[in-house]
């Protein structure tokens, strides 16, 4: 039936201290903004897949609050060993914010890229290249690449939007941790950080798994066509004995 995932995000600075008109300080109030998003995604013919996600966005700021709703598009093909194409077309469906009396569209974005891996015995190596488009913006090319070591281990780096980018993870069993490092020049260099816990069969294992199911089907399916043409063999050998 396909694949289904939740998810949800924050975005958020607190303690922003409110000045009055003489520039005096006064309580301090929080700005956040949350998504959560359910997806599900699909394996199609010619080594191609889709997916989806539906996205419930709200943005508080002091006493004020506004939801807004949006729908991202996905596609993931696989035409050559080693090498991925796909297109993502997020905020499909714009999702209008109304915060108080001000309203705002978030833009829809436009991204299309490629991705080379290689598996060595004991090794990894993945490079990406993507751009994207954003209404009414500018072109933005994003370049990166991995190594990872034993399955373990994954050493990061890349370009982002005209700075550099620096990664790490660590990976165990079903148990994920992964760091990000960015520099910049306006919000001054970022910190991201992310667990991941991983649970049920992979989509490679399932394949797997319905090949083996298949290949017993036909073992058995040759083992009663090998018992019938025996039990022949004997009849046609008691016919030709009488």
């Amino acid at each position: 039936y396909g694949s289904f995932g939740i998810g949800a995000i924050r975005l958020g600075t607190s303690d922003i201290i409110k000045r009055d008109i003489f520039n005096q300080p006064g309580p301090s109030f929080e700005n956040s903004f949350f998504e959560y998003i359910v997806s599900y995604g699909k394996s199609l013919p010619f080594t191609l897949n889709a997916g989806a996600n539906f996205k419930i966005l709200n943005h508080s700021l002091d006493n004020n609050s506004a939801t807004g709703f949006g729908l991202d598009l996905g596609f993931l093909a696989n035409p050559i060993k080693y090498f991925s194409l796909g297109f993502n077309w997020q905020d499909l469906i714009e999702p209008e914010m109304k915060l108080n009396n001000s309203q705002e569209n978030i833009p829809y974005n436009l991204k299309a890229g490629t991705k080379f891996t290689y598996q060595f015995p004991h090794h990894s190596l993945l490079l990406a290249f993507d751009i994207d488009k954003t209404r009414s913006r500018d072109v933005k090319i994003h370049a990166g690449g991995e190594y990872g070591l034993y399955d373990i281990l994954f050493l990061r780096g890349g370009y982002d939007r005209d700075f550099a980018t620096l990664g790490l993870g660590v990976a165990y069993n079903f148990f994920q941790i992964d760091y990000a490092f960015k520099f910049q020049n306006d919000l001054g260099n970022t910190h991201r950080f992310s667990i991941s816990f991983k649970f049920g069969k992979s989509v490679a294992q399932r394949k797997e798994g319905q090949l083996e199911k298949q290949r017993q089907k036909l073992q058995v399916g040759l083992e009663t066509e090998r018992k019938q043409k025996m039990a022949q063999f004997l009849n046609e050998g008691k016919n030709f004995e009488s």
